[in-house]
């Protein structure tokens, strides 16, 4: 018998701060030099942000302008 466990992680504050300042995932990918697959998967819970390299954090909250 095996038991799958899916985690999901609330990221709601990226999505929201990217809509709000007007941009598609693929360009924050490219302000960021992220894959936009990889913000697709903070985005949908399927990976952690919190989780993220520091640099990745700061690449965000440039492009995003918003406070770490």
């Amino acid at each position: 018998m095996t038991i799958d466990v899916k985690v999901t992680y609330k990221n709601d504050k990226l999505k929201t701060f990217r809509q709000a300042v007007g941009l598609s995932q693929a360009q924050l990918g490219e302000m960021t030099g992220l894959n936009f697959r990889t913000l697709q998967h903070y985005e949908q819970g399927t990976k952690d942000l919190n989780a993220a390299k520091l640099q990745t954090l700061l690449k965000l909250c440039n492009a995003l302008n918003c406070a770490l």
